[in-house]
């Protein structure tokens, strides 16, 4: 980013900053960058503030436990249908996003054998240790108070109440979701900001 010579208006940071070893120099690039009275909007940052908020931690149990229950029935019904379903849906031409990914990994022979969801992502979703993340488990908003002297925050929203987006989650906690975005609930595991430059 310090290489580049224009200025924009609007900035968008997307599930980055727990990333960035060196968020201070991070931010100064970006501030370097975005115009006076331009917008900074980051969104999908671990959420520093409420990771460990009792309410939080008691919503990501019960909804665990409600998934956990919905597993084993889930393995008892593979005992009754097929164990293959997976390898007979790949094979019907009905490939999740999973399937395409390793399909392009063993066509390339990178991998010689398929992997899971969080094998892939435990490989390209490497979180970095950087010091604000190591104390804090997230990003904070008095830390992005810190970093962000010359700017105002206008908006922020928490989501990923029950440790999972909301595409992920059963209707029944998609419902749950929508009522605590709702009611601007900042207790989630994310969080997401939208900042003006006033200088």
């Amino acid at each position: 980013m310090s290489s580049l010579k224009e200025e924009f208006d609007v900035i968008i940071i997307c599930s980055v900053l727990h990333h960035i070893p060196d968020l201070k120099g991070f931010f100064g690039n970006v501030d370097t960058v975005l115009k006076s009275g331009g917008i900074l909007i980051h969104l999908h940052d671990p959420n520093g503030d409420y990771l460990f908020d009792p309410n939080y931690l008691k919503r990501v149990e019960e909804y665990r436990n409600e998934l956990n229950t919905f597993q084993k029935k889930k393995k008892a019904m593979r005992f009754i249908f097929p164990q293959w379903v997976n390898t007979l849906n790949r094979q019907f031409g009905r490939k999740t996003y999973i399937d395409l990914v390793n399909d392009k990994l063993i066509e390339e022979k990178v991998i010689k054998k398929r992997m899971t969801a969080d094998e892939i992502w435990s490989v390209t979703d490497i979180h970095v240790e950087n010091n604000h993340s190591k104390e804090h488990k997230g990003i904070s908003l008095e830390y992005l108070r810190k970093q962000l002297t010359g700017y105002d925050l206008i908006s922020q929203r928490s989501y990923g109440f029950y440790g999972n987006l909301k595409s992920n989650l059963s209707e029944k906690y998609k419902h749950y979701e929508e009522e605590l975005i709702s009611k601007n609930e900042l207790n989630g595991r994310n969080i997401s900001c939208v900042w003006v430059k006033n200088n």
